[in-house]
């Protein structure tokens, strides 16, 4: 998936990138990371997790980390990435979520290089993707994740060739910390309209709208003005009906 084209580098994010620490298991002949390797990587995760002592500066605690498990490895300062499979990702996410808490990391997820966290997160808010979740949210990170959920549905439907894939690559979805199941915005891209999808809910059924091709700038505002407590939904938008 990370040579596919499907997702963005690392380079393309706007993160902080002054530094790095990268726990990378070592990946067989097919280029597939071997069952044994992951349980190392996990520990690497999981001392991080849980600081020896409670005056672990952060250089102190990745430098441990370093020290203690060979397949990490510090580059950087504030950005930590992950590489593992899919199925472990939510386990490693829920064991660095002390460290994040504590160190304000930004956090990188591998395969897809996907950050999770882009320097002003907030705790109002949650996320979800396909690839993970997350109880925080990040304006700053919305328009690159919406670049991403594009290039990747583009991908997956030009494989396919005519008539698309018919499956969906990616999502954004942002809820609100306290009221998740009813209050929401998230989007899917629609690569054969050329455009996103944005979906809007702010209580019962009747407060529940979408509007429909929008070009990535317009999705964008829609999710900033949301998070920013916006609930106009009327012109181009047109109520949901179940």
């Amino acid at each position: 998936m990370t040579d596919s084209g499907d997702f963005l580098g690392l380079e393309e994010w706007d993160v902080p990138t002054h530094s790095l620490l990268l726990v990378e298991p070592d990946r067989d002949a097919d280029g597939f990371i071997p069952a044994d390797s992951l349980p190392v990587a996990q520990a690497a995760i999981e001392r991080l997790a849980r600081p020896i002592g409670s005056t672990h500066t952060l250089e102190n605690l990745l430098q441990a980390t370093v020290h203690r498990y060979p397949l990490a490895r510090v580059a950087g300062d504030r950005v930590l990435v992950i590489e593992t499979d899919g199925a472990h990702m939510e386990r490693l996410l829920r064991d660095m979520e002390p460290a994040v808490a504590r160190f304000g990391l930004q956090m990188v997820a591998q395969p897809g290089a996907v950050p999770l966290a882009f320097g002003d997160e907030t705790r109002d808010f949650r996320t979800r993707t396909l690839d993970y979740e997350v109880r925080f949210a990040s304006r700053r990170g919305v328009p690159q994740l919406l670049r991403r959920m594009a290039r990747a549905q583009e991908t997956l439907d030009a494989q396919a060739g005519t008539g698309g894939s018919g499956m969906l690559a990616e999502f954004l979805h942002i809820a609100s910390a306290a009221t998740p199941g009813v209050q929401y915005i998230q989007s899917l891209y629609d690569s054969a309209a050329g455009g996103f999808e944005v979906e809007v809910r702010d209580g019962g059924p009747e407060r529940h709208f979408r509007a429909v091709e929008l070009d990535i700038a317009a999705a964008g505002e829609c999710f900033l003005a949301w998070m920013d407590g916006h609930r106009d939904f009327f012109g181009d938008w047109e109520r949901m009906e179940f």
